[in-house]
């Protein structure tokens, strides 16, 4: 398997075999666990004075009461969605770095732009309460036990945790080790940088958008 060469010429790199992607991703989800927890407190009394409002009338509507839940869970998301976003725009999480791993554009051999990683992130949060909806489920009651709006979301989770399994095993058939999602975002993970050229490195501009 040959080894990445970056457009410019500036540099090349090896593809990291799959057991260092699967560390960095473990240390990563763990702190992303951590920030989550965090972010939770804070979520959680929201989540309590919303659902108190509802149940109290809610000053006659359900807008205040509705409007505390749904920031609740925003609160929940948007820590663990920055965590990815920013460190992939600087070409490398907390994760990557304990085990020497980069990730750059595939088209430009530069670390994610600013609106890439975002949306990267985005996916890779809508995975992650997929997977973790499936792990509950199998761990608790049986299906019955669920209401109709409930075995939607569980339908939908199973449906993407499938393609996210799916889409990961390509990496196992692909010469640079993409994922399939990889490809989609036209990413591809790195180890090994060696420079060619005397060139300023890549990830120390990171301010793209």
């Amino acid at each position: 398997m040959s080894g990445y060469i970056a457009p410019d010429g500036s540099y090349t790199a090896d593809y990291p075999p799959v057991w260092r992607r699967a560390a960095a991703a473990a240390i990563d989800w763990v702190l992303a666990y951590v920030v989550f927890l965090i972010a939770s407190i804070a979520a959680g009394f929201l989540q309590t004075v919303g659902l108190t409002t509802l149940s109290g009338g809610d000053l006659r509507s359900e807008v205040p009461g509705t409007l505390l839940l749904v920031l609740s869970q925003v609160l929940t998301a948007v820590p663990v969605v920055a965590y990815f976003a920013l460190y992939w725009a600087t070409g490398s999480t907390l994760g990557m770095r304990a085990l020497d791993v980069e990730l750059v554009e595939t088209d430009t051999g530069r670390p994610p732009s600013r609106r890439r990683a975002l949306v990267r992130a985005c996916v890779a949060f809508v995975i992650a309460v997929a997977v973790n909806n499936v792990y509950l489920v199998i761990a608790s009651e049986p299906l019955h036990g669920y209401s109709t709006f409930q075995r939607g979301i569980i339908g939908a989770s199973l449906a993407v945790a499938a393609l996210a399994f799916a889409a990961k095993a390509w990496l196992f058939l692909d010469e640079r080790r993409q994922t399939l999602v990889d490809r989609l975002f036209g990413l591809v993970y790195l180890e090994e940088v060696v420079f060619t050229q005397t060139t300023p490195f890549p990830w120390t501009t990171s301010g793209r958008v």
